[in-house]
């Protein structure tokens, strides 16, 4: 867990918070580095503890005003900070990470004959 440990101290020290959006998505890669180092040990239950938090960051992201939200178009009529809207890189960049994320939790139900679940 070197790298993770050495991600999570860059996070700090860089004063990266959970209500910007850099720090939402820079959190939300450390939780996904650190389930794949559990996953890589066969410590499933870890790892699923470290993705979901993961979406606690990525569902953050998604706002009333944005594209890929459920209330976006004519109806996201709340005024954004414009500081807090993502990039077009920014959006792959979350949508990459949560499916991957997706992906891993599937595999771990699919190991763990959690067949629904996956």
């Amino acid at each position: 867990l070197q790298t993770t440990q050495l991600l999570k101290n860059t996070l700090m020290e860089s004063n990266l918070t959970f209500d910007t959006k850099e720090g939402k998505i820079a959190w939300a890669k450390k939780y996904k580095e650190e389930g794949n180092q559990f996953f890589k040990q066969g410590e499933y239950d870890r790892a699923l503890t470290k993705y979901s938090r993961v979406f606690s960051f990525t569902k953050s992201l998604e706002t009333p005003n944005s594209e890929n939200s459920e209330f976006g178009g004519a109806m996201g009529m709340i005024p954004q900070d414009p500081k807090s809207k993502m990039t077009k890189e920014e959006e792959v960049e979350v949508k990459e990470i949560s499916a991957l994320t997706y992906s891993n939790m599937a595999e771990i139900f699919l190991k763990k004959s959690m067949w629904r679940k996956a």
